[in-house]
């Protein structure tokens, strides 16, 4: 069996060429991005996980065709985010969105480029004690969407959990489980993140564990790192423990506002993410393209987060001025960007252009002179230049045209129309013939 012409083209960072993207309707009902792949590349435009994350910023009262329209829009720059199938489920693409925008809004507060307003919203932490009020330790929940529970590519482009690391300090150190859990038919990934002050000891796995109790997966995670980190472990023993505390209410938690001195766990947290995302990817030494990077990529989306995580400290969300919808702005140098894309900037002029000749023609309606509105709203052109641009508004303009016919098809002085005249939008010889023609009109009646 021959290679195909989409896998001959793939780059390392696994993407695809496409020639376009469109929404089909698939056998389950569920609406597909279908890709045309293209036969070679042509420009192939930077892409960054800001850059995915903000395609839909601006859809939350968008319906769910526009919303699949929007993402076909930004799949014919990308091509399939999650490896080499000719369709991808618009459901794995909102699902991936979702997770990038999170991870981002989180890294934008950790970097302090957005407002600790809303607390890293969806991050939870609860303050666990010991009865007389001692901190034992805190811990930070967060869960994010992966798809529905009957997986999709998105959700199966992340490795199983459960998945735990281990952060040392000095002061003590950082525990974070990540585990896989189902609920109202969507599948998540549920991080949970334990902060203490001094070193895992078996009395602090055990209180640990009373606090986990109702979570079976998270408990299995942390019964492992202990046995793991701690000689001698006695898995039994420690449940004992753990489960005297509980009966004894040794241990009690509250739920406490999340701030900006919390910013080193949210950190830790969105590394998290990225991580999960990045567990396929694999180390290339003899790759054949002079990139300099050894690392492949399964899936384009895998390599949109690695280069986000490469910059965590650099990165700075820009929102576009016509759309709303984010880009990326880290190491975005030279005059302030605007704009998401070209059709946006033009979108952009072509409405301040509209704006502008209404001015025009309203401020000339109000008796305001040429020469005025020249200077006012054309100050950057030649008083020449501007005057003959605003009669050609003017002239073209059907109201104005008929104010004149109707005060020329009245007796007595035509003001309005003189000034017309007078200013070039109208003609000596056009507003004769108004006249005559109103003349003949009285005459018949």
């Amino acid at each position: 069996m021959g290679i195909k012409v989409s896998d001959r083209l793939r780059t390392s960072r696994g993407r695809y060429p496409v020639n376009d993207a469109f929404v089909v309707s698939g056998q389950d009902g569920r609406k597909r991005i279908e890709f045309s792949f293209a036969q070679e590349w042509g420009e192939e435009r930077p892409i960054a996980l800001e850059d995915l994350a903000g395609c839909l910023r601006a859809s939350r009262d968008l319906d769910p065709d526009e919303i699949c329209e929007r993402i076909a829009l930004f799949a014919r720059k990308t091509g399939p985010l999650l490896g080499d199938a000719a369709d991808e489920a618009v459901s794995d693409w909102q699902f991936a969105i979702g997770a990038a925008q999170e991870a981002i809004r989180m890294q934008e507060q950790v970097n302090g480029t957005r407002p600790w307003v809303s607390e890293a919203e969806r991050v939870v932490k609860t303050t666990v004690t010991d009865p007389a009020g001692g901190v034992l330790f805190n811990c930070y929940n967060y869960t994010f969407g992966i798809g529905p529970e009957n997986p999709g590519r998105y959700s199966s482009s992340i490795p199983s959990a459960p998945w735990v690391r281990t952060f040392s300090e000095s002061r003590g150190g950082d525990y974070l489980f990540a585990v896989r859990s189902v609920e109202g038919g969507i599948e998540a990934f549920d991080i949970c993140l334990v902060s203490c002050e001094g070193s895992l000891s078996l009395a602090l796995l055990a209180q640990m564990l009373c606090f986990f109790n109702d979570q079976p997966l998270t408990r299995a995670a942390l019964l492992e790192m202990g046995v793991g980190q701690l000689d001698g472990v006695d898995v039994a023993e420690v449940e004992r423990m753990a489960s005297a505390l509980e009966n004894e209410n040794a241990v009690r938690f509250a739920e406490t506002p999340v701030g900006k001195a919390d910013a080193p766990h949210i950190q830790r947290i969105v590394q998290a993410m990225a991580a999960l995302h990045l567990q396929r990817v694999t180390v290339d030494l003899f790759k054949s393209d002079d990139t300099g990077d050894s690392l492949a990529f399964d899936t384009f989306l895998s390599s949109l987060w690695y280069d986000f995580a490469m910059q965590l400290g650099a990165v700075k969300v820009g929102y576009c001025q016509e759309c709303g919808a984010g880009f990326s702005l880290t190491g975005h140098r030279g005059l302030p960007k605007r704009y998401c894309s070209d059709e946006c900037r033009t979108k952009a002029k072509n409405r301040r252009e509209r704006d502008k000749v209404s001015r025009v023609r309203a401020m000339y309606m109000e008796g305001h002179s040429i020469p005025d509105i020249a200077r006012e709203l054309y100050a950057e052109k030649s008083e020449r230049v501007a005057a003959k641009d605003i009669v050609s508004m003017l002239a073209k303009w059907p109201p104005l045209k008929q104010a004149i016919r109707d005060e020329c098809a009245k007796k007595g002085e035509h003001p309005f129309a003189r000034r017309c005249c007078e200013d070039g939008v109208i003609s000596e010889r056009q507003i004769e013939l108004l006249e005559k023609r109103a003349s003949r009109s009285g005459r018949q009646r």
